[in-house]
């Protein structure tokens, strides 16, 4: 029987690394919780609506048109908080979700339900609840 012996490096090591997880975890969910109730207000959602739209309604996929929002975002006005919305979302759509679930968790209930009713069409249902939030 052969005794397994643990060294204090590889011990260091594993501490290090759980915690360095838990770290970025943790700024995570500060970054995801900050631009959800702060940073994506009915402005940034109706910017965003119209530009999904406009990419849609001219026949480009709906996960091609985040990826060339996020280039436009990166691009011209660097704004990581948008950049990190957009990105989470193309995330959880590569993941498997489709857009009205990976949406929905960024926009409150009422738009998230538009959006799901017209899951057919994207650019109407970015035109609907674009309409539906301005009144």
């Amino acid at each position: 029987m052969q005794k397994r012996v643990v060294s204090n490096k590889k011990i260091e090591l594993q501490t290090k690394h759980t915690y360095g997880m838990f770290e970025k975890g943790l700024k995570f969910f500060i970054k995801y919780y900050f631009v959800k109730n702060f940073y994506f207000d009915l402005k940034k959602r109706l910017e965003f609506y119209r530009i999904i739209r406009t990419f849609t309604q001219n026949g480009i996929s709906i996960q091609t048109s985040l990826r060339l929002y996020g280039d436009m975002i990166k691009k011209y006005n660097n704004d990581t908080s948008m950049k990190f919305l957009v990105d989470d979302i193309l995330r959880m759509m590569s993941n498997g979700a489709r857009f009205e679930r990976a949406i929905a968790f960024w926009v409150p209930e009422q738009e998230s339900a538009i959006i799901e009713a017209s899951s057919q069409d994207v650019a109407n249902a970015c035109e609907v609840v674009t309409n539906f939030a301005e009144n």
